[in-house]
């Protein structure tokens, strides 16, 4: 139990006195950002997220990454303010402002609002350390779809295929309402209209058509009869 603690202290002796080194050697003060992500349902948060998720400042320019309980630290931070952005390839999380004041050597966080940088009072702070947990995880495959039985039917040439059954089924139905002596006209007149036509430009005689359908049909509907 001794061991892991006394590993522990000696690392965060290390980061302390090595931010001092950069301090003096290059005369800028620094802070710290810390913060932890969180993802539902887990505690396990870096074997969930992966392991080569960071999070950075201002699109790279200071990064960190993240420790196994999701607790992250990003050293060495001047003045200034700053765009918090999470880059993992599994999950989306929220930006963050972080304004650093090293003289202060205050940290505050508030939501990403573009146009908080120029208008304060648009500015949502939030509690720091910052907490951020996961909106969401990337999908980057689409399920394949079942059988559609309504895809299958708005199909126009599905339409076509229905509408054309339907009239072979219904035409037969329609023409045994229409007298026998109205079939027989209709016959002979298209047998003179094609036969003559033929004739008349010294072509073979063409048989007859069956029927007339569209006349046959008003003629039904209106009751009439053929003279």
């Amino acid at each position: 139990m001794k061991q892991p603690l006394i590993v522990a202290a000696l690392l965060v002796l290390l980061s302390t006195l090595w931010t001092h080194t950069i301090e003096a050697a290059t005369g800028v003060r620094t802070r710290e950002v810390k913060g932890r992500l969180l993802v539902p349902e887990t505690r396990d948060v870096a074997s969930v997220i992966g392991v080569d998720t960071e999070v950075t400042l201002d699109f790279g320019r200071y990064k960190a990454g993240v420790r196994r309980d999701g607790g992250f630290i990003i050293r060495n931070v001047p003045s200034g303010t700053y765009i918090l952005e999470v880059v993992s390839a599994t999950h989306a999380f929220d930006r963050l402002w972080i304004e650093v004041d090293t003289a202060e050597g205050i940290v505050r966080a508030s939501q990403y609002i573009p146009a908080a940088e120029y208008d304060p009072l648009l500015k949502r702070t939030v509690p720091y350390p910052v907490e951020l947990t996961a909106k969401g995880q990337y999908e980057y495959f689409h399920v394949r779809e079942g059988f559609n039985y309504m895809a299958l039917l708005q199909n126009p040439m599905m339409l076509m295929a229905v509408a054309s059954i339907a009239m072979i089924y219904l035409l037969p139905k329609m023409m045994e309402g229409i007298p026998p002596e109205e079939l027989q006209a209709s016959r002979e007149a298209q047998a003179r209209m094609f036969g003559g036509g033929a004739r008349a430009s010294g072509g073979p005689a063409q048989p007859a058509a069956n029927i007339d359908i569209a006349e046959q049909l008003a003629r039904w509907s209106t009751g009439g009869s053929s003279k």
